[in-house]
């Protein structure tokens, strides 16, 4: 519960520059999957095939959220760190990291549709195993294999409690989303209009998510302090813990 307040101040505290990077990167990656996704569920759905549309919905969503969580990532782990947090920072880091965490989410999103297409459980497990991959990225600058082992690592010593938050918290934004879209279903039906309020909704609830698992993620590793001395990750690597 203090994670999740902590999430909230630093909300309150940077909330244009939040808001700004959502504005940045996250919009584009909606836009283009509500475009695709409609696509997909049209194409698909016409010919009663709606799981196959299902399954590129998740590749989707996975890789998406791996990717806009990138700078969120950053200002969390900086503001744990007692450094200053700004837009630029965001930006760089985005920039920095984002063509190994699209292909490694990519990948990341493919296992695990396919797990969970053939059976629901190897899905889950891959979804939550490997689900901290851009926050090993991001914090502990590793990519590729290296950041894969050390996402399934983490992802394995702290499955419930990962999967736990990760549920949670998707019931609380389902609770919220589900309210925003009834009343706004109320005052309207326009299409646009409530695509207007999922992405508003998605500048709040991205950033807000990402805050809380990076607090959990650095607590897991040891804390603030640990990573004083650099990249957890390499510590453990080179036997310093």
């Amino acid at each position: 519960m203090s994670h999740f307040k902590e999430a909230l101040l630093l909300m309150k505290e940077r909330f244009l520059t939040i808001l700004a990077l959502g504005v940045i990167i996250i919009t584009p990656i909606f836009l283009f999957n509500q475009v695709f996704v409609n696509y997909l569920y049209r194409y698909y759905g016409s010919m009663d095939l709606f799981f196959i549309a299902d399954f590129f919905h998740v590749i989707l969503i996975l890789t998406g959220l791996s990717v806009a969580q990138i700078p969120f990532i950053e200002l969390a782990y900086r503001d744990v760190m007692g450094e200053d947090i700004r837009f630029k920072d965001g930006i760089r880091s985005f920039m920095e990291h984002v063509f190994p965490v699209y292909v490694m989410g990519l990948i990341y999103a493919v296992l695990s549709a396919v797990g969970g297409l053939l059976l629901i459980l190897p899905g889950i497990l891959i979804a939550i195993w490997f689900f901290l991959f851009p926050y090993v990225a991001v914090i502990e600058h590793q990519h590729w294999w290296k950041g894969y082992k050390w996402a399934f690592v983490t992802g394995k010593k702290y499955f419930f409690k990962l999967l736990l938050v990760i549920l949670l918290y998707g019931l609380f934004e389902m609770i919220v989303g589900t309210v925003a879209n009834v009343v706004t279903l109320f005052l309207t039906e326009r299409l646009l209009v409530v695509t207007l309020i999922q992405l508003v909704l998605s500048y709040v609830f991205v950033p807000l998510f990402t805050f809380l698992i990076t607090y959990f993620y650095i607590d897991w590793n040891g804390g603030p302090e640990t990573y004083r001395e650099g990249s957890y990750a390499e510590q453990q690597e080179f036997g310093y813990y």
